[in-house]
């Protein structure tokens, strides 16, 4: 009873609270970025929503340990950005209009595209294990209640309360990151046997996903001659999944603790490759002159 409570409050709960604090960021004129700097926008969605799940897709293929564990990487690869990557754009001295700007239109578009890959991912690597399916008008709807409609109040909120958003902002961005925190922690110690049988061997699919989604975003960025502070933001976008997203969907519309587990293990270590890249962002952004695109 405990279990099936957290399974189907705390998660939705926490989920929620965090796409609520992220409405709570966004400003009309986030949204403007989209005219301003298309280029930008359109490469760190197409990095995001089309080079990264089937990144993700290659390397279920290739180093999964099981099949609910190949679908559990597909979807997080299939997974908007995390709040988190707004916070370590801004520690790296990034573009944080731009990374406000990507995770509120992938949190958009993955409401649809996140149910269609985990199903295409359990037909192609568990066509035979039974229960292992993700009903894609259902999923739609819990996603478009955990995530569209928090994030549509916070945004409300913010534009009918300006002078008090201020400190709401903060606090439940504290709020939301602790309860991540929590979800992440209660996960892991959950999958501590999954964690102990497989050991690195289960790591790695998802440390690979955010190191290798790290690089083919500042690749791009590289080739298309963005400027310095959008070539440390799409890096950070892509890397930092919405893990809690994944394991929340893993557990409750899915019902699979295992397919969770790659979830957990990216919520755990994606925040390594991301804070190289803060360091990294810190070291050579602070002098570079934003009109630089080398």
């Amino acid at each position: 009873m405990h279990t099936e409570m957290i399974v189907t409050l705390f998660i939705p709960f926490t989920i929620m609270m965090t796409m609520f604090a992220m409405g709570l960021s966004l400003r009309a004129k986030d949204f403007k970025l989209i005219l301003e700097e298309p280029r930008a926008v359109i490469i760190g969605m197409t990095s995001q929503l089309l080079i990264l799940p089937a990144l993700g897709f290659l390397i279920a293929g290739t180093l999964s340990t099981t099949p609910e564990q190949a679908v559990g990487l597909a979807l997080v690869a299939a997974c908007p950005g995390g709040p988190s990557s707004n916070l370590m754009t801004r520690l790296a001295g990034g573009d944080v209009a731009l990374s406000v700007s990507l995770t509120a239109l992938s949190g958009v578009v993955t409401m649809f595209t996140i149910p269609l890959i985990t199903a295409f991912a359990a037909t192609l690597f568990a066509p035979t294990l039974p229960g292992l399916s993700m009903p894609i008008l259902k999923t739609i709807t819990q996603l478009i209640i955990m995530m569209g409609f928090p994030v549509t109040l916070g945004m409300w909120v913010r534009t009918s309360y300006p002078h008090r958003v201020s400190g709401l902002e903060s606090f439940m961005v504290r709020v939301a990151t602790g309860l991540m925190v929590i979800l992440i922690i209660g996960a892991l110690y959950k999958s501590r046997v999954e964690l102990a049988q497989y050991g690195w061997a289960e790591v790695t699919p998802p440390l690979l996903l955010s190191l290798v989604g790290i690089t083919l975003g500042f690749i791009l960025c590289r080739i298309f001659r963005l400027k310095p502070t959008q070539k440390i933001t799409i890096p950070i976008e892509v890397g930092a999944q919405n893990a809690a997203l994944a394991i929340g969907l893993a557990l409750t519309t899915l019902q699979q603790r295992e397919v969770a587990f790659p979830g957990v293990v990216y919520g755990t270590f994606m925040y390594l490759p991301c804070l190289l890249v803060v360091y990294w962002g810190r070291r050579t952004l602070d002098h570079q002159p934003e009109s630089s695109s080398s």
